[in-house]
């Protein structure tokens, strides 16, 4: 009895190491195909992959999510914008992992990868809107506003373009939550100019002083912005009325 108790463990065992190779090696084929540029090959080798992850070390879930990051990434670049938010769940799930294990492989490129997806959404929400294309723009204000849900005014200009698209249902729900949140949009901007003479805005007040102390940027400026409640207020008052409640 003891030889056979021995023998099934061995067995179990050899079929998770085989089945941690297969991983490694399907993870190597997704750095291939991503650097040929088949994204698409990529994701269909990371979704047959995914049944195996829950099994792996902290480096391999890592290495998978990082990569599948990339992957949706870069489908989104290809024109699919939808798949940004897919490329931005990756990256946190591998920021999550890293912070957890006390690793950073990848964390520095993933927080970079998740800022140029949401700088990606917003120019691409501001065109849309300069185009009349309401929905596009709400929706993709919106994709933003996942990645960081402490970024509210985000959220405002998504609610703001579903009322041009005279969508109020999602313009109240987003609206609500801004209510909920007590958000106003009243604060200050902070600008200064590049050494090419393009004026910039920062985060806030600290990150814009440190860039004109070390030289890097000039003419400091700030501007005051006021409450957007009595709009959003406004606004909610309307979209119930047309609800007729």
């Amino acid at each position: 009895v003891k030889m056979k108790k021995t023998y099934v463990i061995t067995g179990a065992a050899f079929l998770l190491s085989l089945s941690g190779f297969a991983q490694k090696d399907q993870l190597k084929q997704v750095e291939k195909a991503l650097k040929s540029g088949n994204s698409v090959e990529a994701k269909s080798i990371l979704d047959q992959t995914a049944s195996l992850i829950g099994a792996a070390t902290d480096t391999e879930k890592a290495q998978y999510y990082f990569l599948k990051g990339n992957t949706y990434l870069d489908l989104g670049n290809k024109g699919k914008e939808s798949n940004y938010v897919d490329a931005a769940a990756a990256y946190q799930e591998l920021l999550n992992i890293e912070k957890a294990s006390g690793k950073s492989k990848y964390t520095g490129q993933a927080q970079n990868s998740i800022k140029e997806i949401r700088e990606k959404l917003i120019n691409s929400a501001i065109e849309d809107g300069k185009k009349n294309k309401f929905n596009e723009a709400a929706e993709k204000f919106y994709m933003a506003y996942q990645m960081d849900t402490k970024e509210l005014s985000i959220l405002f200009y998504s609610a703001s373009y579903y009322v041009n698209r005279k969508d109020y249902d999602k313009a109240l729900v987003h609206y609500q939550e801004l209510l909920d949140k007590g958000y106003t949009g009243e604060g200050t901007n902070y600008y200064a100019k590049n050494i090419a003479g393009v004026e910039e805005k920062f985060p806030n007040k600290e990150t814009r002083d440190m860039a004109v102390k070390y030289k890097t940027h000039m003419s400091p400026r700030d501007e005051k912005v006021a409450s957007n409640k009595v709009e959003i207020v406004t606004n909610v008052a309307i979209i119930l009325a047309e609800k007729g409640e």
